[in-house]
């Protein structure tokens, strides 16, 4: 087996042939062999007998159901009040061995929420994040990943809150890695629901026992956005108004999420209404992308 040095002032420059140098930038290995000699990064020691798994955990209770449902309710009322994401931190007493929410003042929109960062409270560590994905399925967006690389702890997302039957995922981060765990492991009051004819997890959850709306009104005073009023859209025939509802805006979402593809087509001409699933022909679509977001409806 070739030696193993870690680079100090004393092994910066090992007199071996080849051998193998840990430092502050990685793995690397030494050789000289005839003529050439050289410094290169590695990924690993051939030689040595174990490996060894990457891995993060937290040594914390569950979170209670009570917690629990007061955030799930919050994001639910978030939404039906903005139709937007929301966030709040969890804080955690090793003393006290409890937790507390806090929620950070935000700018919320349907597709993220700006916060102004927020201290623990005295003798409670800031532990976990949790923020909502409206009425999409929760995953770890790509925002998500940078936002949350440099802040360790859990991260949890919950989406479809405008369901009983909501989606959930988590994560922990420690020294820029994520790990992704089961959520089940960390909360205590919800259940997973099962395919039953395929023996499968499904990804959704349910609270036991039944939603309840629980958080406090005054968490409302820290979210700021813009209210959420129906959208209503004339018919070009009919004196009548039809309101377009959550389903609609969800089926536009999937719809856009499924032609990804055609997005460059319609930026180079600047005209989002070649990929809009409302236009009618190419002269008088139905319904724009402002139309159904902002509620700018046609007569």
């Amino acid at each position: 087996m070739f030696p193993v040095y870690l680079a100090d002032r004393k092994n910066m420059d090992p007199k071996d042939d080849i051998c193998y140098i840990v430092a502050r930038n990685g793995l690397f290995v030494k050789k000289k062999l005839g003529i050439i000699e050289s410094l290169t990064p590695v990924d690993d020691v051939p030689d040595l007998k174990y490996s060894v798994s990457p891995y993060a955990k937290m040594k914390l209770p569950k979170i209670s159901k009570r917690i629990f449902c007061s955030i799930f309710s919050l994001f639910r009322k978030v939404y039906e009040l903005y139709r937007s994401e929301c966030t709040v931190l969890l804080f955690y007493s090793e003393e006290e061995k409890k937790f507390r929410v806090g929620v950070p003042h935000q700018k919320v929109s349907f597709s993220g929420a700006e916060c102004i960062k927020m201290g623990s409270p005295k003798d409670f560590i800031t532990v976990a994040s949790i923020h909502s994905h409206c009425n999409f399925s929760a995953f770890h967006s790509g925002t998500d990943i940078a936002d949350e690389e440099y802040i360790e702890g859990l991260h949890m997302t919950i989406g479809d809150v405008d369901e009983d039957q909501f989606s959930l995922v988590a994560s922990i981060v420690s020294n820029r890695k994520r790990f992704k765990v089961d959520p089940l492991g960390f909360v205590n009051g919800i259940d997973e629901v099962m395919d039953n004819e395929k023996n499968e997890r499904t990804g959704k959850y349910l609270i036991v026992g039944g939603y309840v709306q629980c958080y406090r009104s005054k968490w409302l005073k820290f979210i700021n956005g813009v209210k959420y009023e129906p959208i209503t859209v004339g018919k070009y025939s009919s004196p009548f108004y039809n309101v377009a509802s959550i389903k609609d805006i969800k089926n536009y979402a999937q719809y856009f999420k499924e032609r990804e593809g055609e997005y460059t087509k319609a930026e180079k001409v600047n005209d989002p209404c070649l990929v809009c699933p409302f236009r009618k022909d190419e002269k008088k679509p139905e319904l724009t992308v402002e139309d159904l977001f902002f509620g700018y409806g046609g007569d």
